[in-house]
């Protein structure tokens, strides 16, 4: 039997492993071209020949109207090879890129595969108001929905006022390649607390940074890293926000905003700190604790749905309320028991390997892809 051809999207498909979305997508889409065929449609590309990969580049565009440019640049696009693949499936939920899936979909009856993660991460729904009718329409037309919580699932109903049908759901987690992201004890313990992503005001940094004061009286030596890229207009306001709120709460000598880093030294990163803290607003498992979770890093987290469940009751991670003091409770709590956080650690891990390791999660997504092509 034939492979089948899977039409896929992507920002960036360069290779470039920096940390972030689009590079745990690059390497998914690598490892799902083991088993099937696929086209990615990209703007960012390069030119490495992957086996079972044919990339067309998508033209780049620039505001204003940067949006509606690449809504019609990635469409004319899937288009011109409409008759190269039988199933669509999307992983990133901008309407630039659902737009030509549900296209295909309609007129071209093409099988429509959709991935959900974190809703509140992708319905901004007051600065584009687009999203959310787009969004619906193709949760309405997609064959199946991808998703990796039912805490996400039931977020994104509240934000879209639609119950989705439980027959289309596939509960599929995220994953990690457990054989990358794992314990190194070769890498030396530094007395750092991270934290990872884009400089958004979707991470709620000030929660992390209004907990220092509260710290710092019982572990005046506390040193937070916060790893991540402050690229766009919003997230470069946002970081002046922070540096002010920090000069302002006087705790400069104990966090450090490191940039972007390449995402194969963030094991390193992992390893060599003694917690990982997420106080991010969006619903759900992010790819960055799970990755934590697989170096034997202890996590803490705000989100509502953003630990991995385990047949453990939580022990695999510590799940806080949104506020600075319970934060820094916690905090307190992990950096002076030292046995409480290897403990801890080692049952993230089991999990990770569980439920979240890269075999399981291409198995089933191949299992699911497979049907649909059927």
């Amino acid at each position: 039997m034939s492979k089948p051809r899977i039409l896929v999207f992507a920002m960036n498909f360069s290779g470039n492993k920096i940390a972030g979305v689009e590079s745990a997508i690059y390497d998914e889409y690598v490892e799902l071209s083991k088993k099937m065929n696929l086209i990615v449609l990209a703007k960012n590309a390069h030119d490495n020949l992957l086996e079972n990969i044919k990339i067309i580049r998508v033209p780049r565009n620039h505001p204003p109207y940067w949006t509606l440019k690449n809504t019609l640049s990635f469409t004319r696009k899937m288009l011109k090879v409409r008759n190269d693949f039988d199933v669509v499936y999307t992983r990133l939920m901008g309407y630039h890129l659902l737009i030509p899936a549900i296209i295909a979909k309609i007129f071209f009856r093409k099988k429509f595969v959709m991935f959900i993660s974190g809703s509140m991460k992708v319905l901004p729904v007051k600065e584009n108001w687009l999203n959310r009718p787009v969004i619906k329409i193709a949760l309405r037309l997609a064959d199946k929905i991808c998703n990796h919580s039912q805490a996400s699932l039931e977020d994104l109903e509240l934000h879209v006022g639609k119950r989705i049908s439980r027959q289309k759901i596939i509960f599929l987690n995220h994953f990690v390649d457990s054989n990358k992201f794992r314990p190194d004890n070769s890498i030396q313990k530094k007395n750092h607390v991270i934290c990872t992503g884009r400089i958004d005001p979707i991470g709620n940094f000030e929660a992390l940074i209004e907990s220092i004061p509260h710290i710092v009286k019982e572990i005046p030596e506390l040193k937070i890293k916060i790893i991540g890229p402050a690229v766009d207009k919003i997230q470069k306001i946002y970081l002046k926000k922070l540096n002010e709120l920090i000069k302002t709460m006087k705790v400069e000598k104990h966090i450090e905003f490191t940039g972007s880093v390449p995402r194969e030294c963030l094991v390193e990163w992992y390893n060599s700190a003694l917690i990982f803290v997420s106080t991010k607003k969006a619903v759900g498992i992010s790819t960055s604790i799970v990755e934590a979770m697989s170096c034997e890093l202890p996590v803490i987290t705000t989100g509502k749905g953003s630990l991995p469940q385990s047949d453990n009751n939580l022990k695999n991670g510590i799940l806080v309320e949104e506020n600075p003091r319970k934060i820094s409770e916690n905090i307190i709590k992990l950096l002076q028991n030292e046995e409480l956080r290897k403990q801890i650690g080692r049952e993230a891990r089991k999990t990770v390997i569980a439920k979240y390791d890269k075999d399981y999660f291409i198995g089933k997504l191949e299992q699911v892809l497979n049907q649909i092509a059927k």
